[in-house]
């Protein structure tokens, strides 16, 4: 099962993880396939930061490291896939340096600690 923080729920899924180049970059992914769903149901849950967790035989593991959605397979029997990646060590880095900066920038200009 599938949860995410906003309750939605997709009851039957298999999941398939790996790593691939994608995006210029080596990159972990998860296939997730869903079977009862439709595309549209799909691609309004898994978006970009989209937060989930897999539960299986009573335990829960959070996948949120899994925040960039990518294509969307509809089989046309009920059964769709989706790819989520994981954002890579460089586009991580990156982040920290831009919030650091925007951290200095604010305190520079408004003489305040930046409390974000």
């Amino acid at each position: 099962m599938i949860r995410f923080d906003d309750g939605t729920v997709f009851e039957e899924a298999s999941i398939y993880g790996g790593k691939q180049f994608l995006d210029g970059e080596m990159r972990r992914y998860l296939d997730i396939t869903v079977m009862g769903t439709t595309y549209e149901a799909m691609d309004k849950a898994f978006v970009d930061g989209a937060n989930f967790t897999v539960e299986q035989e009573g335990e829960s593991f959070d996948k949120s490291e899994y925040c960039l959605a990518r294509e969307i397979t509809d089989y046309r029997n009920g059964k769709v896939k989706v790819r989520m990646c994981a954002k890579t060590e460089t586009e991580l880095a990156k982040e920290a340096l831009e919030a650091e900066n925007a951290a200095l920038l604010y305190e520079t200009i408004t003489g305040e600690k930046w409390n974000g």
